[in-house]
């Protein structure tokens, strides 16, 4: 039966059947609702397991080191339209999980180490009238209308992301870096709490799964290496 319905309908359905729904994020105490105490956040626990510590000069690093790679990874060598890519089943576009790296880190980490921060998309900031929960939370993201741009504001008539969104969801992810890098200590030498260093090592480490997804996109597309 679902043979006979084409997929836009099937897409279309499926978006009004959860767009009224809002994600879940207590499924597991690392999603919890943000607070004002990391303790509070923590439902289940999972975060007070946690035992290991790292210097702020260290996580410093990590995030610069991520930075440089997903520039090198996702970015170098690439037109917008390469960005965007061909329909394939396998991978995600480029910029669209370029998106979803910027959102993570807001969503993830940022609403629970500084939940009194403001959004960083929304009236008056960088991505002012994007559905940018919608489009790149993969909870709620189809794989589908990740190639199409349906989530996004001012697509093209095509469907496609408009030029040049890649330079605009790098600076997303740019700024919330930053706000992530202002909640380290100064001292290079201060160690984070368990928890903190756990979240920053989280969201830097789902980067790097995308770094990876971005090399594996490339060859799967027959797009050119990074440079």
């Amino acid at each position: 039966y679902l043979d006979r319905i084409p997929m836009r309908v099937q897409r279309l359905a499926r978006r009004l059947s959860t767009a009224s729904v809002p994600r879940d994020r207590s499924f597991n105490g690392l999603h919890a609702a943000s607070s004002s105490l990391l303790d509070d956040a923590d439902l289940y626990g999972t975060l007070r397991e946690k035992h290991f510590r790292l210097p702020a000069a260290t996580v410093r690093h990590l995030y610069a080191d991520a930075a440089w790679r997903t520039r090198r990874a996702a970015l170098a060598g690439l037109s917008d339209e390469q960005l965007h890519g061909r329909y394939e089943a396998s991978v995600n576009p480029i910029v669209w999980a370029l998106g979803h790296v910027s959102h993570f880190y807001e969503a993830m980490a940022l609403r629970l180490l500084a939940p009194d921060e403001p959004p960083l998309h929304g009236p008056g900031t960088l991505l002012a009238g994007w559905d940018v929960e919608g489009a790149f939370d993969s909870f709620r993201a189809n794989h589908a209308d990740r190639w199409e741009g349906d989530g996004l504001a001012e697509v093209s008539p095509a469907g496609r992301y408009p030029s040049p969104r890649s330079a605009m969801l790098y600076g997303y992810r740019d700024r919330v870096a930053a706000r992530l890098l202002a909640q380290l200590p100064e001292a290079d030498d201060a160690l984070l709490g368990a928890a903190e260093t756990y979240l920053h090592v989280y969201a830097v480490v789902h980067e790097h799964w995308h770094i990876e997804d971005w090399h594996q996109t490339r060859q799967t597309l027959g797009l050119p290496p990074p440079p």
